[in-house]
């Protein structure tokens, strides 16, 4: 693979600045893919999609639908505690 070499130096706080700014932007684009609004904190098992909220786990595991990001059968749902 060809050697990218930027054309000008960036300054010592710049690549900071870009990695805040991508984690930012991670944490906006973070909403449950069911609902779209609450924040997703359970992981869906085989495939660990981090995907459902709360609520939504609830109707995903009651009846047994696929994960809703891959659609592999789920074989259970496991909560995630964000520190």
């Amino acid at each position: 693979a060809p050697v990218v070499v930027p054309e000008e130096p960036m300054g010592e706080d710049e690549p900071a600045a870009v990695a805040a700014e991508a984690v930012e932007a991670a944490a906006e684009a973070r909403t449950c893919v069911v609902c779209m609004s609450a924040t997703p904190d359970h992981l869906v098992k085989p495939c660990n999609h981090l995907c459902l909220c709360g609520t939504c786990q609830a109707r995903v595991r009651r009846e047994r639908l696929a994960c809703p990001v891959c659609r592999r059968p789920q074989r259970g749902i496991e909560r995630i505690f964000h520190a």
